[in-house]
């Protein structure tokens, strides 16, 4: 090739680069064999391309950014490191995650761990934690909201991470609303799953936040999802009253480790670890129907109950809410209470099946009219592979 004919083509691709959008200016990652990863460090830079362990970007948030600029049409692990310290901070108040594929599954997990492995069994490897340090930011750790225009599997899923110190929760689901008079019309993200994580010390109790925690896990309108192989430990808002004796007898707002609502339906939550929830330690409200929640164990866990089933009549936003049903409550260890403050829980109407006697809203928005809620068997801990980690 001549000299000049080489300058004029250089100047042509120079000219243009530069006029290419900057998202596309990012380094696309390749896919190999048919996956498609970025990594993920606290001594990362989002500078850096991500697209392997010696370049990862520092935050999730920028791992998302390069997901919705290269669209890839493959599998997604998005590596996160566990060796260089905690992740600190750096993405607060929340994470906001639209990213998925119709067709393929995204996975959020440690370096090095296997997806089969951590939905399948307890992780026994190195776990990265995120960790929040305060300043009067209340929110959750990540928040998954895409844009949907129908019902549909989206395929993410959250492992073998840690989460710790935010104030509203950990993991928020929720789909799209598509009504101005009821919570649960919508256009849902299904399909997913959140497996051995660790969700520690969230709540207002731990932070100086004025406002108080939910869920470590929320479901808002997103069904079909799979919980299993969790650990959750200290899930508390900051005592309010206090009796005599200086115990305290009404919390700043409710929390739990899952808080289930408005027509979040057929939810399988499984193998859990449970242990000091202020508020009841599973909830499902709101037309939420089908969920199983199976072979979970329970330490000090509930105020008032294991398993909570409630819907306001009179809700704040005016919405109709109605009650949920076919719900399943089985095979769980309700024994271990130890000698601690929270009282023993109990199980919502116990003695089920019941019929909807008290839905009390207009027939034609509730069509869940008389038939049974709540299904309940062998919640002794004799069928509960329940062990603290």
């Amino acid at each position: 090739m001549r000299p000049q004919r080489a300058t004029t083509l250089l100047l042509i691709a120079f000219a243009l680069a530069s006029n290419m959008p900057a998202q596309a200016q990012l380094s696309i990652c390749p896919t190999i064999g048919g996956t498609y990863s970025v990594y993920v460090s606290p001594i990362g830079l989002d500078s850096n391309t991500g697209c392997t362990q010696l370049t990862p970007v520092k935050t999730l948030s920028q791992a998302h950014a390069r997901l919705i600029g290269d669209k890839p049409g493959a599998t997604v692990y998005v590596r996160i490191d566990a060796a260089n310290g905690d992740h600190v901070d750096n993405e607060a108040p929340a994470i906001q995650w639209t990213y998925y594929h119709p067709n393929y599954l995204t996975y959020i997990l440690p370096y090095g761990a296997d997806p089969a492995t951590l939905m399948n069994d307890r992780y026994t490897g190195q776990r990265p934690q995120f960790r929040y340090t305060g300043g009067g930011q209340s929110n959750y750790w990540f928040k998954f909201a895409p844009s949907l225009s129908t019902n549909t599997a989206t395929g993410l899923h959250i492992m073998g991470l840690t989460v710790r110190n935010y104030t509203a929760g950990g993991i928020y689901f929720e789909g799209v609303s598509t009504s101005s008079s009821n919570n649960r019309a919508g256009h849902q993200p299904t399909g997913n799953g959140i497996y051995n994580m660790s969700f520690i010390d969230l709540g207002n109790k731990q932070s100086d936040d004025a406002d108080h925690g939910y869920g470590a896990i929320s479901l808002r309108r997103s069904s079909d999802n799979t919980v299993g192989y969790n650990y959750f430990k200290r899930i508390e808002n900051a005592c309010k009253t206090t009796n005599a004796a200086g115990a305290c007898i009404e919390w700043d707002g409710h929390i739990h480790a899952l808080y289930v609502q408005h027509n979040s339906d057929d939810n399988v939550v499984f193998q859990n670890n449970i242990e000091w929830v202020t508020g009841a330690a599973l909830k499902v409200r709101d037309g939420s129907d089908g969920n199983m929640f199976h072979h979970n164990g329970f330490h000090r866990a509930g105020k008032k109950a294991f398993l909570l089933d409630w819907f306001s009549v009179n809700p704040a936003d005016g919405h109709v809410e109605c009650a949920s049903y076919d719900n399943w409550f089985k095979y769980n260890d309700t024994d271990k209470r130890g000698t601690g403050t929270l009282k023993q829980g109990y199980i919502n109407g116990e003695i089920l099946p019941y019929t909807l006697a008290d839905q009390t809203e207009a027939e034609d928005q509730c069509t869940n009219q008389n038939l049974p809620r709540l299904a309940t068997a062998g919640n002794d801990g004799a069928g509960s592979n329940w062990s603290m980690p």
